[in-house]
């Protein structure tokens, strides 16, 4: 049984994702499938947005928003979630991120975010 995608074209555009994601499948470059799959983490961006608010700390965080950004949204309205309700819930996983300060404590070593 072939699973048909949740497509919602008109939010792509309007909330940034990775346009090397492309909804037709194509490769992303990091060696996955488009954008049913997540981005390899690439841990000197991770690193380098974790950096107080200088220019090219906000452009790598800009960078991992619009990488993981539809995915993460993808996976929510996968989960039954209609369109709206998936948006408001990727972007506040997002804003936790941030508020929380989760990128600071980033260890490449583990592989993932951690409270310190």
């Amino acid at each position: 049984m072939s699973e048909s995608p949740i497509r919602d074209d008109a939010d792509q555009g309007r909330f940034g994702y990775n346009a090397a994601m492309s909804p037709r499948g194509k490769s992303s470059g990091s060696g996955h499938r488009g954008w049913r799959s997540f981005a390899t983490t690439h841990w000197s961006l991770v690193l380098t947005a974790a950096r107080d608010n200088r220019p090219e700390a906000r452009a790598a965080l800009a960078t991992l928003c619009e990488t993981y950004w539809y995915p993460l949204y993808y996976y929510v309205r996968r989960r039954g979630y209609r369109a709206e309700e998936a948006q408001d819930l990727t972007q506040a996983f997002f804003a936790t991120r941030l508020e929380k300060e989760y990128l600071r404590a980033a260890d490449p070593g583990r592989g993932s975010c951690h409270r310190v």
